[in-house]
């Protein structure tokens, strides 16, 4: 699969922000950006039993079935799609967009096993499922590389490891420990928090060019 940005959507994400952030990047990058609307199957499920309700702001309440999350799935994926057209537009930056139903999970998955950038907002809580490969967690601050861990372990990914970054390290430095690091360890996919200082599209190209290892940027750790 050629080189991407892909921004990862769901009904809660926020559009605007992921959107702008993957077109940013995509354009720093020299990279088509693809926009992908998870619909989630889980809902449609919830969706099917009997004693499943809304409950409005109001306290008024209604029974949803499928039909309903079907329209908040076609509302939810219009506005992703606008905004991720809009953005690219803007930013003069190639770009896709589709629509899978299955797991937030799985997309990222999916997409992270191409070379690439997955860009997504926090993801909802997942189940714990054991095994798959390992992630290397990268941060400076303490507290960010925990909510990352956090984020990660909520995505069905547990076999974790992590680099804590020196405070100030400059981004050759940066690069090298994150390229070394995951080849010692057999490290598969690198996650990052989007606030990270070192992220930025000059990194993220020396990086993609030292290690085949793709990176996922998550914008809500």
């Amino acid at each position: 699969m050629r080189d991407q940005v892909v921004a990862i959507f769901d009904v809660s994400c926020d559009v605007g922000a992921t959107a702008l952030a993957a077109a940013r990047m995509a354009r720093e990058l020299r990279v088509e950006l693809s926009g992908v609307f998870v619909e989630e199957q889980r809902a449609l499920h919830m969706a099917a039993l009997p004693f499943t309700v809304l409950v409005e702001s109001s306290g008024r309440s209604s029974p949803v079935g499928a039909e309903t999350i079907e329209a908040f799935f076609r509302v939810a994926e219009g506005r992703a799609r606008a905004e991720l057209s809009r953005v690219a537009a803007s930013h003069d930056v190639p770009s896709s967009f589709r629509v899978m139903r299955g797991h937030l999970a799985g997309a990222v998955q999916q997409f992270a096993s191409a070379r690439g950038v997955v860009l997504g907002s926090e993801p909802p809580a997942r189940p714990r499922r054991e095994g798959g490969a390992r992630v290397l967690c990268v941060a400076a601050d303490p507290t960010r590389l925990e909510s990352l861990r956090g984020l990660l372990r909520r995505l069905g990914a547990h076999e974790l490891d992590e680099l804590r970054l020196p405070s100030g390290a400059e981004r050759v430095a940066t690069v090298d420990a994150i390229a070394a690091h995951a080849a010692a360890q057999g490290v598969r996919l690198v996650a990052a928090s989007l606030g990270e200082p070192w992220v930025d599209a000059g990194a993220l190209e020396q990086l993609r060019r030292r290690t085949p290892v793709p990176v996922i940027l998550l914008a809500g750790s």
